[in-house]
């Protein structure tokens, strides 16, 4: 039973975020984030290929298609690294109303960026849902009837258990982060889950697809 408690996730997670606050690095964080980016625009870059297909493959469609991939990745990645900030920043606030030690806002920010690996995983478990559900039916070839498409799928049980796979995705978001702070201020759990509450359900609530 020690050896199981010892090698849980939860124990792992925290023993990650120990040896990462002697000496933060900003590499991995970033190579995290911009993963997160990439996967997050997955959805997105199918049902476009989809539309496109529909609309017939001209050189002109051609052209809007790899228009817009560039588009939303770049979009993406402005909005994770934007998420990124905001995260940092809403813990380190308030961790200074919760009087808490001083701490560098430039370790916390390394330390939250590994705290996004989650999301990449919630992406790509995205990006799989929808390819899934869209490339098994028939795009119209009047863009008017879309929306339509759209709302028809909306309730589908790849995507209904993709959206529960996004809500157990965000959580262990939240544990991340939790030792992260936990770690990095050195402070109680109560304190720890406290500071992490909001970005969790800040990230929750408002999916990336929405800023972007």
């Amino acid at each position: 039973m020690g050896i199981y408690v010892n090698d849980s996730p939860p124990s792992q997670s925290r023993q990650f975020f120990r040896r990462k606050c002697q000496d933060p690095s900003l590499t991995g964080p970033i190579l995290i984030v911009i993963a997160t980016a990439i996967a997050n625009v997955l959805s997105v870059a199918v049902v476009t290929s989809q539309i496109i297909t529909a609309l017939g493959k001209t050189s002109t469609t051609q052209l809007i298609l790899v228009f817009s991939y560039v588009r939303i990745l770049v979009l993406s990645i402005v909005g994770v690294f934007l998420m990124w900030f905001a995260v940092t920043a809403i813990i380190y606030v308030t961790m200074e109303k919760l009087n808490a030690s001083q701490k560098s806002f430039r370790d916390l920010f390394k330390l939250v960026g590994w705290g996004f690996t989650p999301a990449v995983f919630s992406g790509l478990v995205s990006g799989v849902a929808t390819f899934l559900v869209y490339t098994q039916v028939s795009f119209p070839s009047d863009p008017a009837q879309f929306s339509a498409l759209f709302s028809s799928l909306r309730n589908n049980p790849i995507f209904f258990t993709s959206r529960l796979l996004f809500v157990t995705f965000t959580l262990w978001q939240g544990l991340l982060w939790f030792f992260a702070v936990k770690n990095l201020y050195d402070v109680s759990r109560r304190v720890a889950g406290g500071s992490v509450v909001v970005p969790t359900l800040l990230w929750l609530f408002l999916p990336l697809s929405s800023i972007i």
